[in-house]
């Protein structure tokens, strides 16, 4: 998703200046855009982006003390009330990111967000990384319980920094193969694990005779010289009986410069196991996604170390169940505007709603879908409900009991939409 800046505003002593996009990053101005920034720290003025969010979109105005340069940096937790194609959005408060302790993710001056991953992405060096420490225990409001990124987590983030978790009707039709994974390639480019650019690592599946082909050739032949793991993001082949087995090799689409992906039927069926509603969504002919991290490629070959799945829509939306499937199809056939919170890494008592709505009154109105009866099942369901009610009222957010009213023609309506104008809502 292409990310843009706003002009920000500036209140003091009751007085508000706007500052232009064009002021806060061209390179004429940047002498008068520290003056302005230097003239009003450590006076608590009122600084807001003007980008069409909601709530307050307040930053602060802080100093490096490394460069003796002053910057703006967002107020904890305000990400959300950013507009989602802003520069300054993030949804790790309402999403698995959360989770991570301190020095997982770290985002540097530059916009780089360097990574401590579960892998070494070194040849030479033990695959599995030792955590950092145990982080303290979790909760139902998410507390923070890992110590390091897995290969889900990381896809995880790769699909947010997309902006692949977020969907509005202007982006009908502008979403397939070489676009999103053109996307993908982008966000690698701001990601660091250790001092590897994933950028330089990362094989996304392509088609024959195109750019992303050649340049999967190219890493693959790097990678086998300085003696590094590759990850690979691509879909799954369409499923059936033999695929359903894969004895030796992972069956997967989009391989055009890809390595032929090693594997064992033991590893791969324990893949499926470990992720039975991707495993049912394949079956059922869905597109799923696959992010493997291999060791060293070998004349074109390379033996798949570690991997997870992803089930996505049609859109590209990440989805958890097939009932969450039809409720992602409502939306965008009624031309909602909405948002799936990623998970990453989490515990599976930690709580994020199904899907945010992003074009109502209240910004990111949450979304539940209920889907079973089991007893466990009922008592976390009433578990959530409660956190819903407290956290945005009765009244604040929508659900669906699938399980107790199973017709599709029952689904509630969905909360009203706000009517916006947004003129820059294109890919």
């Amino acid at each position: 998703m292409k990310k843009n800046r706003y002009q920000i505003n500036i209140t003091r002593s009751g007085e508000t200046k706007s500052y232009s996009v064009g002021f806060q990053t061209e390179e004429k101005f940047v002498r008068s855009w520290q003056s302005v920034l230097k003239q009003h720290h450590g006076h608590d003025p009122l600084v807001q982006c003007c980008c069409p969010g909601t709530g307050d979109r307040r930053f602060a105005i802080r100093l490096r003390r490394e460069s003796g340069r002053y910057h703006l940096s967002r107020f904890s937790n305000s990400g959300i009330e950013h507009f989602p194609e802003c520069v300054w959005y993030s949804s790790a408060s309402i999403s698995g990111q959360q989770s991570y302790t301190e020095g997982v993710v770290e985002e540097e001056n530059d916009g780089t967000l360097r990574v401590q991953l579960a892998v070494s992405l070194n040849g030479d060096k033990p695959v599995d990384r030792q955590p950092r420490g145990d982080g303290p225990l979790g909760n139902q409001a998410g507390g923070k319980t890992q110590s390091v990124m897995k290969l889900l987590g990381l896809l995880s983030l790769l699909w947010t920094e997309a902006g692949l978790n977020v969907w509005y009707p202007a982006m009908k039709d502008k979403r397939f193969t070489g676009s999103v994974h053109g996307w993908l390639e982008q966000a690698a480019g701001r990601v660091r694990a250790g001092r590897t650019r994933l950028s330089d690592v990362l094989l996304i599946g392509a088609q024959n005779a195109t750019p992303q082909a050649e340049a999967n050739s190219d890493k693959l032949a790097s990678a086998a010289s300085a003696k590094k793991r590759l990850v690979v993001i691509t879909s799954l082949a369409g499923w059936n009986e033999e695929r359903e087995v894969a004895n030796t090799h992972v069956p997967v689409r989009d391989f055009a410069g890809l390595p032929k992906l090693e594997t064992d039927a033991g590893t791969w069926q324990e893949t499926l196991g470990r992720h039975p509603s991707e495993h049912a969504a394949w079956k059922r002919g869905e597109r799923v996604i696959l992010i493997a991290l291999t060791d060293v490629p070998v004349s074109r070959e390379a033996k798949v170390l570690r991997m997870a799945l992803m089930y996505v829509s049609s859109r590209w939306i990440p989805l958890d169940s097939s009932l969450e499937g039809i409720i992602e199809e409502k939306l965008a056939a009624e031309e909602r505007s909405f948002m799936k919170p990623l998970r990453y890494d989490s515990e599976e008592d930690d709580v994020f709603a199904d899907f945010h709505l992003l074009d109502t009154e209240t910004n990111h109105l949450p979304m539940e879908v209920f889907g079973m009866g089991t007893p466990e099942y009922v008592i976390r369901k009433n578990q959530k409900m409660a956190i819903y009610n407290s956290r945005y009222g009765t009244a604040g957010w929508w659900h669906w009991d699938a399980y107790n009213s199973p017709d599709t023609a029952m689904i509630p309506v969905f909360p009203p939409a706000k009517i916006r104008k947004h003129k820059d809502l294109q890919k």
